[in-house]
């Protein structure tokens, strides 16, 4: 099995367990030197439904710049899809006021990236800026003006 598989398997695992799997980073520490099974793997925690954005750091510190880009595109993408979502079930003023301190985990995953991006990649957040300052991801943190 290659590196990317066994990252592919490592996001499974922890979709279904979480932190409770067993020899999480142990796993984390097999794909060393594969930066594409790294991006296998952010890629992977991005897209699900769990809250990763522990291991999905971990994961973006060991992502190819090329990669990022993929990335970034990918979280934004998310964030648009959530804000419609959110928009299409705000049927009532208390659903309202919710608002985002309800994040879905899928939410939680972009602004992880994006956040990075802002610190590591600010460039590559160019052509989203606009949009990104609509959607306001960290809108309660301090990576909230880093773009």
């Amino acid at each position: 099995m290659d590196k990317r598989d066994e990252a592919l398997n490592l996001a499974r695992d922890f979709e279904r367990d979480g932190f409770s799997m067993p020899d999480l980073y142990e796993r984390f520490w097999r794909l060393q030197g594969d930066a594409a099974a790294y991006f296998t793997l952010a890629d992977s925690l991005l897209r699900w439904r769990r809250d990763g954005r522990t291991l999905l750091k971990d994961a973006l510190g060991y992502v190819g710049k090329e990669d990022f880009k993929a990335l970034i595109a990918t979280a934004v993408e998310i964030l648009r899809e959530e804000a419609a979502e959110e928009r299409e079930t705000q049927q009532d003023e208390n659903v309202r006021q919710r608002g985002r301190d309800e994040k879905s985990a899928r939410w939680k995953n972009a602004e992880e990236v994006i956040a990075m991006a802002s610190l590591e990649f600010a460039p590559f957040l160019h052509p989203y800026l606009g949009e990104l300052f609509k959607l306001q991801p960290n809108e309660s943190a301090y990576y909230a003006e880093y773009p």
